[in-house]
């Protein structure tokens, strides 16, 4: 008996570039972009369009985040200034697509999911002020530390906490907003 396999059309998958916001002053608030955070980001911009091939169509997706926002508009201009130097050909949605599945890691006080750029360290000594159990110490130790880091990512990341919502779940809010479909 001879078998022909099937023949299988090949099939593109979407490459997907995950990228952290430019540098910032702090972490304190919602900051723009550093001067350096702004030249850094159109070079992440520039050296990405050395991996697109042609025909390519580039989307960009970002959380609302002020920093996050500048950052996905900064490495789009510095692809298409790579790209308009003639690299290769290809197209370059317009709107960066804002959408809050791509927002920071969700921090827990007294129950309630907050962004981490909320003023939640106050909120947990308020809390920790106003009733002052276990848990709500462990919720202010756990503030201060993220708070306190040089890098408040480094932090959440390398200390699993019932006060910070788990990478595992912020990986899933990404796939699910990136790849709503599998």
């Amino acid at each position: 008996m001879n078998l022909v396999p099937p023949k299988v059309e090949p099939t593109l998958s979407p490459i997907v570039h995950l990228v952290r916001h430019g540098r910032i002053p702090d972490y304190m608030t919602d900051r723009p972009l550093t001067v350096e955070g702004k030249q850094d980001s159109l070079a992440v911009g520039r050296e990405l369009a050395s991996h697109i091939r042609s025909e390519e169509q580039i989307s960009f997706f970002s959380s609302p985040s002020l920093r996050a926002r500048q950052t996905a508009a900064l490495i789009r201009d510095g692809i298409l200034e790579a790209l308009s130097a003639g690299m290769v050909a290809a197209t370059v949605s317009a709107p960066i697509l804002v959408d809050d599945r791509l927002k920071n890691n969700l921090i827990f006080v007294g129950g309630v999911d907050y962004d981490p750029i909320e003023p939640l360290l106050d909120m947990a000594r308020w809390q920790l002020h106003e009733n002052p159990a276990a848990h709500n110490e462990a919720c202010a130790a756990f503030m201060a530390g993220f708070w306190g880091a040089p890098d408040p990512v480094e932090y959440w990341l390398t200390r699993p906490s019932e006060f910070a919502e788990s990478p595992a779940a912020v990986i899933e809010r990404t796939r699910a907003c990136l790849w709503p479909t599998i």
